[in-house]
């Protein structure tokens, strides 16, 4: 069930398809409209993006240049692996930075301000973890937990919150304004995007808001949830507000290359240069700067999903055919990726079911499986447990089970809130699984994962 959703579609420029789902109470009193303002959660990371190839447009930064430039304090274990991450690799998320629990030390004092705390699944680490209220207290934090990097920069792709804030305090530094004062000055006004902005008060005052609403634990049951998470260390990574409108006026900037109704936000060069596939993120996806890249029957994807409590956003552009899509919602499991996709495959006249990347199942004996088992632990506070299942695995994370089957090498698919999700399984130079890919991040494998499980089957 999903309390309110609204999906938008334009063709070249102009709003073809609107249509809400529900409302912006459960109790339908209040109808969502395409004005009404949404949480989009990580889909601010492309307006980041933006923003550091505007300030590279006007010379005062170049993405290929050392993070260490502009934020001398940036220092990791590997002495040397910090001085060689650059601005790309943290737009482009190579920067080899492992995923980190610190989201939830700049979300601790909203945490602690929820009446619903007791009701989400959260970091056990959360009472222990420090405010991470400045880019400085995030900075230090990155410094004593990153530990061992997942690879050179530039090789290995995992998904970071992090990487996008440090960007965030780059474009103030450079800027010489605020991260939210920038982007609404640069981006939001130009473009029209009126019904948009970053500071919670200013939304409590717009009429036509979403409340929020959350799948909660203890027990398992929709609940109304009130109250706007907020981390000022981590705007930049998702915390924007907007409406189904202004984000269909936002991707006019991928449809047009660079315009949004006569005002030029970026060069055409700057948008090529974000969407420009830079490395592999998933089957048949690639990341660029902030935003996701996908072959797509002879056409292109250019997609960017988010979320977070109280909100599941995606966006979509198909430059060569002139569509925009946006889905906005009010609860974090919408399948907001696979909805928007269906739309669009709608108006290609396309079945509605055809995906991003190819279904079918893959040959794996049996016997192979076993390389896969193990714990694998993600400091953002996940432990995905992994065991061969006859001839395929079962996947368990957050209290769930499911079942994956293998639809490619090391490639593994399985239904997960109503979309087709996917791991993928990384293995060394000795052929031995180390990693898997895993809702975007790099997640190592437990050393004594395997005998671990070994043992709780005996």
């Amino acid at each position: 069930m999903t309390p309110g959703q609204k999906l938008g579609m334009a063709e070249h420029g102009e709003p073809r398809w609107v249509r809400g789902y529900g409302g912006r109470e459960a109790e339908r009193r209040g109808p969502a409209h395409a004005d009404t303002i949404y949480p989009i959660a990580s889909v601010t990371k492309s307006f980041t993006a933006v923003a550091v190839m505007q300030l590279q447009e006007r010379g005062l930064l170049k993405v290929s240049d050392p993070v260490v430039k502009y934020l001398p304090e940036f220092r990791l274990r590997d002495a040397a692996h910090a001085q060689a991450v650059t601005l790309e690799h943290l737009l482009s998320n190579t920067s080899g930075l492992p995923p980190l629990v610190s989201l939830y030390g700049s979300l601790k004092r909203s945490l602690e301000a929820d009446p619903n705390l007791s009701r989400f699944l959260l970091p056990e680490r959360l009472p222990q973890l420090p405010y991470l209220d400045t880019y400085e207290d995030l900075l230090d934090f990155i410094a004593e937990e990153a530990g061992d990097p997942l690879g050179p920069p530039g090789t290995v792709f995992s998904y970071s919150n992090d990487g996008f804030a440090l960007l965030g305090a780059v474009i103030e530094r450079v800027s010489g304004m605020p991260y939210a004062d920038y982007v609404r000055a640069n981006i939001l006004e130009p473009a029209g995007m009126t019904r948009s902005g970053f500071d919670p008060a200013w939304v409590q005052q717009q009429a036509g808001v979403t409340q929020l609403y959350h799948m909660a634990v203890n027990p398992p049951e929709l609940i109304h949830a009130p109250g706007w998470w907020e981390a000022p260390a981590m705007v930049a990574a998702g915390f924007l507000k907007s409406t189904v409108n202004d984000m269909l006026r936002y991707l006019e900037i991928y449809r047009t290359g660079g315009t949004v109704g006569g005002e030029r936000i970026l060069s055409p060069e700057s948008v090529r240069a974000m969407t420009t596939p830079r490395i592999p993120c998933g089957p048949n996806m690639w990341y660029a700067y902030g935003l996701m890249i996908t072959p797509y029957q002879g056409m292109t994807l250019v997609e960017h999903g988010g979320n977070l409590k109280g909100a599941a956003s995606w966006i979509t552009c198909i430059p060569e055919r002139g569509l925009t899509a946006v889905v906005l919602s009010n609860l974090i499991i919408t399948p907001a990726a696979r909805i928007t996709l269906a739309a669009l495959n709608g108006r290609l006249g396309l079945p509605l079911a055809t995906n991003r990347f190819e279904d079918r199942d893959h040959p794996c004996p049996p016997e192979t499986l076993a390389m896969y088992e193990g714990h694998y632990p993600s400091a953002e506070g996940v432990v995905l447990t992994v065991r061969a299942a006859g001839d395929g695995l079962i996947l368990q994370m957050m209290g769930a089970e499911v079942k994956a089957r293998c639809i490619g090498e090391h490639l593994f698919a399985f239904e997960q809130h109503g979309d087709l999700a996917t791991v993928r399984f990384v293995p060394g130079p000795d052929g031995r699984i180390w990693a898997v890919l895993s809702g975007f991040r790099l997640i190592r494998k437990a050393a004594d994962a395997a005998a671990e499980v070994a043992a709780a089957d005996a």
